[in-house]
């Protein structure tokens, strides 16, 4: 056994922070409601993808409801929510000024997305983390 301090301890856990930065990356946008469903998180390719974390952050006064989906199709020319895709889980209800996280196992997805609908002209923020562990 080895007794690490916690000075020790923070430079290990920075190390490997470091070593493994090029197994993750981190990304946000927002999208102002319009009282149907649009897309909030464009497609995004997940086949060397181990999990997606998503968090949706609602700064309006009204619910929003998001809706994350995935496809095993190869090809991307459908629009996101129809018949080549599959809602992964129940809808996520944002209340208002609040947030909510979703964590996705993408093994075995070829691509996710994710639409969101609200009242118009509330604006839902998401931030999104991609992991390949």
């Amino acid at each position: 056994y080895i007794l690490l301090t916690p000075t020790i301890c923070k430079e290990v856990v920075l190390m490997v922070l470091e070593n493994y930065s090029d197994r993750w990356y981190s990304t946000s946008g927002s999208k102002t409601a319009n009282g149907s469903y649009q897309t909030i998180v464009p497609v995004i390719d997940v086949k060397k993808v181990d999990r997606i974390s998503l968090q949706f952050i609602n700064s309006g006064a009204a619910i929003q409801k998001v809706k994350v989906y995935g496809t095993l199709d190869i090809s991307t020319d459908s629009t996101l929510g129809d018949t080549r895709w599959t809602q992964i889980g129940d809808d996520v209800t944002v209340a208002a000024t609040d947030s909510s996280l979703k964590s996705i196992s993408t093994t075995g997805l070829m691509y996710i997305g994710a639409t969101a609908s609200g009242t118009s002209s509330q604006k839902l923020d998401y931030n999104m983390l991609v992991q390949n562990l």
